[in-house]
């Protein structure tokens, strides 16, 4: 049936002009081709739809009928792919995106606001989410995501390459001797974040350590790891973007100064690479908001 509907188009055509000569010249093809592929269409629908003679070609009253629905298909199918490749091109419409919570308020803190300011004919749709949507079921454009990607076949495209380090209040270090290597943090009070664990694997240069450590708190979101290590009361891993402001106001201060954690990637994530335009613009301005954050470190 499928070929059928391929066909329909060519149908039309030959049974306006009442002739494959004619019809061919305006289609670009062959007649030969023309009048197998009417042929093989007859096949498949079991009826004749077109009369041929030596002058010119007439349409049979089954021919009539199928013409008037095929008029009809073909002008629906034309207008919907009309109106798609005007949505395609318009900013305006809606962009649902999910993401985790912690992520946006540590990296994207107003992306929100600043878009609809600049776009305020694109509605978002934001859902806060800690799992993975499948954006091949679910309906969302995007997805934003910290870490390592499944293998899923979708396309990703890196905002930015993360680098947590240590951080604590001057306070701490106050009450506590200064770590010099990964080793003197067993001793110490840290915050484990459960993404992490407590072996903490750092490196310096061609240096590396793990480090078992005792938590003295145990949180599963960096943030409340940050609100704990803002007190003075342990030692946590975060990313610059996070702590950035903290460091400027001497409210912390790095721990260990050169040895980091393995590198996170950022990401947003597309179903393909055929975007309609009011989602590119979204990622167009993800992109240059990490490009902003990036160069502010």
């Amino acid at each position: 049936m499928n070929k059928v509907l391929r066909d329909m188009p060519l149908f039309i055509a030959v049974a306006r002009h009442k002739s494959f000569t004619r019809a061919a010249d305006t289609l670009g093809m062959p007649v030969s081709t023309l009048s197998s592929r009417i042929s093989s269409m007859e096949k498949r629908l079991g009826i004749p739809l077109l009369v041929r003679n030596s002058r010119n070609v007439e349409v049979t009253e089954s021919g009539k009928i199928f013409f008037k629905r095929c008029e009809t298909i073909v002008a629906e199918a034309d207008d919907a792919c009309e109106n798609l490749a005007r949505e395609a091109n318009v900013a305006a419409g809606c962009v649902r995106f999910a993401v985790a919570g912690d992520i946006y308020h540590s990296y994207l803190q107003g992306v929100v606001g600043n878009f609809t300011a600049r776009w305020p004919d694109i509605c978002l749709h934001v859902t806060f989410s800690s799992r993975w949507v499948d954006l091949l079921l679910e309906p969302y454009d995007l997805d934003i995501r910290a870490g390592i990607l499944p293998d899923s076949g979708l396309r990703v495209h890196t905002l930015a390459s993360l680098q947590p380090s240590l951080y604590c209040s001057p306070s701490l270090l106050k009450r506590y001797p200064t770590p010099q290597r990964p080793a003197d943090l067993a001793g110490l009070p840290c915050i484990a974040v459960s993404q992490q664990g407590n072996v903490w694997v750092m490196s310096n240069g061609d240096k590396k350590e793990s480090t078992l450590i005792h938590p003295a708190h145990t949180v599963n979101n960096p943030n409340l790891a940050l609100e704990i290590a803002l007190a003075g009361s342990g030692i946590t891993w975060a990313d610059p973007p996070m702590v950035a402001g903290y460091l400027a106001a001497g409210q912390l201060v790095p721990v260990l100064a050169g040895w980091v954690f393995p590198s996170v990637d950022l990401s947003v994530v597309m179903a393909n690479s055929q975007l309609p335009k009011r989602v590119r613009l979204f990622v167009d301005f993800l992109v240059e908001h990490c490009k902003k954050m990036n160069r502010m470190l």
